[in-house]
């Protein structure tokens, strides 16, 4: 993860994206990943 000031977080995940269902593939993974996240921080509250 690459932040830069006045810049969004820029994410380097060492892939190359050949097409966009490979891309829509991968930010539903990580649309997943961050509702388990918050899934888990929200029983811990």
């Amino acid at each position: 993860m690459h932040t830069h000031a006045g810049k969004p977080a820029v994410i380097d995940l060492g892939v190359g994206i050949h097409d966009l269902n490979q891309l829509d593939r991968m930010f539903a993974q990580i649309r997943q990943m961050g509702d388990v996240l918050h899934l888990r921080r929200v029983f811990r509250g």
